[in-house]
């Protein structure tokens, strides 16, 4: 297949798996090394690329939240300190908990096992709470500096190879007892500065040359992203946070299984 047409189709597909229990960054890599031969390297070098569309698509479909997160600092109007705290703590506490389970990540002898744990659990975290159907709430007043800690904790972990980002983070909140609507908006919020940081670096390091191929498949995450992200928030909205974990967590699992076979 054409390198930029394969380029594109992967940005297509990252866009869609980013939100999804699935390690995107491994499955993009695969697809890479699929239709083009791509060597392991260059194939994650470009799927690293690829998160700037996802990272554009969270951010304007957020863009409220991340505006008032930004501007709080300026004391202007509609600040919200909270959105900064929760976002400057997560921040910092994913790079310092990613360095090291990305070391670890270079000690995995293979991510098949890992890109199962994530959909089962919440698979079983949908079970439970559609048994305790009515008596899950919401656990005390949302600090965000405790959600950052958290959510940054969790997306540090899922430097290693096959742990999905966005799984592992709504698992975690959900767990908390948030509805799953908010899970996914605090999960995706604290993915676009890791995102561009994931993407900037590979562009100034050279490992991805950044031309017209590039551009276009960055776009494409983009595009899919945002309307892939549409789709799952509507999908929170109508159903219980029991059937959205257990559907999610099926989803993710089927989308393992049919790559590692």
């Amino acid at each position: 297949m054409n390198p930029t047409v394969a380029t594109i189709l992967a940005g297509l597909v990252q866009g869609v798996l980013e939100w999804l229990p699935v390690s995107s960054e491994g499955q993009v890599s695969v697809l890479l090394s699929m239709l083009v031969g791509a060597p392991p390297a260059s194939a994650v070098s470009t799927a690293l690329w690829l998160h700037l569309g996802t990272s554009l698509a969270a951010a304007a479909y957020l863009r409220s939240e991340l505006a008032a997160a930004i501007i709080w600092p300026l004391r202007a109007e509609g600040g919200d300190p909270e959105a900064f705290k929760y976002l400057l703590v997560g921040t910092a506490v994913t790079a310092v908990t990613g360095v090291p389970f990305y070391l670890l990540a270079t000690r995995v002898p293979s991510s098949a096992a890992l890109a199962l744990v994530t959909p089962t659990l919440l698979t079983a975290l949908g079970l439970a709470l559609l048994l305790a159907e009515g008596r899950a709430v919401e656990v005390g007043p949302a600090d965000p500096v405790r959600l950052g800690a958290l959510v940054g904790s969790l997306q540090g972990v899922a430097a290693l190879p096959g742990v999905s980002r966005s799984g592992i983070t709504v698992l975690g909140l959900m767990l908390m007892g948030l509805e799953a609507e908010r899970a996914l908006k605090l999960s995706f919020l604290l993915s676009i500065p890791a995102s561009l940081g994931a993407a900037g670096l590979v562009a100034l390091t050279g490992a991805v040359e950044v031309g017209v191929a590039q551009v276009l498949s960055a776009a494409a995450a983009a595009g899919s992203g945002y309307a892939s992200m549409h789709a799952l928030m509507r999908l929170s909205r109508r159903v219980s946070p029991g059937v959205f974990a257990v559907s999610f967590g099926l989803l993710g699992l089927v989308v393992a299984l049919v790559v590692i076979s």
